[in-house]
């Protein structure tokens, strides 16, 4: 379905994480800190490129935006709740590989999705009918 589909092709990797972690009653992260830092920084590089465009293309065939606003939210909603319980993890782990710099760089991305995703998202905004970068 069309909200799946926007899902996947923005934050797969990071769905997908996050939905076999909370299945595992995960507290805090066992990953390497390169392999959550890259998938953020995808996440957030998806979110910046695909999802205006995205957005611009509904605007194309929907002249409602209120029509085009029901059917984002669940996208939003998906992508931001993914990235505030990886941010809740990435408060949580202690370990050697996930030293102060690692947790500040993957909490500051982390950090980065909810506003450029509900940027992004704003219907009828100048966001959306900006090209990709």
């Amino acid at each position: 379905d069309f909200i799946e589909h926007v899902v996947n092709s923005i934050a797969e990797d990071l769905v997908k994480l996050v939905q076999t972690k909370s299945a595992q009653n995960v507290t805090k992260l066992t990953d390497s800190p390169v392999v959550i830092i890259k998938l953020l920084k995808d996440a957030l590089s998806k979110v910046e490129s695909i999802l205006p465009t995205i957005v611009h293309q509904m605007s194309l065939y929907l002249d409602n935006s209120a029509t085009q606003g029901i059917l984002l939210k669940p996208v939003t909603k998906k992508i931001i709740r993914s990235a505030e319980e990886m941010k809740k993890w990435i408060a949580n782990t202690v370990n050697h590989e996930w030293n102060t710099e690692a947790k500040q760089e993957a909490l500051e991305i982390a950090l980065k999705i909810e506003p450029t995703v509900k940027k992004c998202c704003k219907v009828g905004s100048s966001t959306t009918t900006t090209s990709n970068k």
